[in-house]
């Protein structure tokens, strides 16, 4: 890695442009070595609250793009976005393992297992604080490769966009460099389509954020609804209002977040029984976001009751 760092990498100015991708393997179990960025070349300071960490990670880097796929134990990572160039890049934190605190001068969220959070573009520094071990994947790109859509924050709790794109990221940190362009070309057009993609869903997002709440509420079941456990409480975070605001907005309309959810998960599970009648109770349960067979017989029931008073 040193001699690619030597080609490509300035103190001043970050990574330059080069042709390729480059990976690098990082590995700690004990105290953290004094001047940690010298060799991540990240702009980034590690702090162990324990004196001392175990960390695994395998990044991905063009000169726009960074894919790190790791787990930590207790651990403080500052992103110092010092450079004008760390300050153009937007960060997307998928989490599949403990919490996380993601702290700027901007805005303060948790993010949980399962979840995925974007961090636009700042001038402050970034604070991700995990007092647990986690596990997950870092995904940074430059936001003018995405012009003209914006990069907003986003904390989500998962749906197809995170898996799909999950999928990707894993298996591009775990991929070997090879010298033909072509490959090059072709991996950087697929990390472009994953960024589009998820700016594209927070997008959609923002723009009914503050026109259309029921609208709103609906794009998030449609592309949440099979998520387990995904409830009223992350359509309301999803919306950026908290619960009893969105409640109140629904109700003004007459609706319901909870029916909404509830009545797409039901639309789902008897399109699964009507076009695969074979299929198990729980199989049908599970790809329509219900924690059992009996919450979704009782889901049922109450969907016909209510279509029938």
């Amino acid at each position: 890695m040193e001699r690619v760092a030597r080609a490509h990498y300035n103190e001043a100015t970050g990574w330059s442009p080069f042709p390729g991708y480059r990976t690098q393997q990082f590995r700690i179990r004990g105290p953290l070595p004094p001047g940690v960025d010298k060799e991540l070349k990240a702009g980034v300071d590690l702090r162990a609250p324990a004196g001392t960490a175990t960390i695994e990670a395998s990044l991905l880097r063009f000169d726009r793009y960074l894919v790190v796929r790791g787990e930590s134990s207790a651990i403080d990572l500052v992103w110092k976005r010092e450079r004008a160039s760390a300050q153009e890049r937007a960060l997307v934190l998928f989490l599949e393992q403990g919490s996380l605190e993601v702290a700027s001068d901007q805005r303060r969220l948790r993010l949980e297992a399962s979840q995925i959070a974007i961090v636009p573009p700042g001038a402050g520094p970034v604070v991700l604080h995990a007092d647990e071990k986690i596990a997950g994947v870092i995904f940074s790109f430059t936001a003018a490769e995405l012009a003209p859509l914006q990069t907003r924050w986003y904390h989500s709790d998962g749906g197809v966009v995170r898996q799909g794109v999950l999928a990707l990221l894993d298996a591009v940190a775990k991929t070997t460099p090879v010298s033909d362009p072509q490959a090059a070309t072709s991996l950087r057009s697929l990390l472009r389509a994953a960024a589009h993609s998820l700016l594209v869903e927070s997008t959609h997002v923002a723009n009914l954020r503050d026109t259309d709440t029921l609208a709103l509420v609906r794009l998030i079941v449609e592309n949440r609804f099979q998520v387990p456990g995904f409830s009223v409480d992350g359509i309301a975070r999803e919306a950026g209002l908290t619960r009893r605001v969105l409640e109140r907005r629904l109700q003004a309309g007459g609706a319901s977040a909870a029916a909404i959810l509830r009545e797409r998960r039901v639309q789902n599970a008897e399109a699964l029984m009507r076009e695969q009648p074979g299929l198990p109770a729980r199989e049908v349960a599970l790809r329509s976001g219900f924690s059992s067979p009996v919450t979704l017989r009782r889901a049922l029931a109450s969907q016909r009751t209510s279509l029938e008073s």
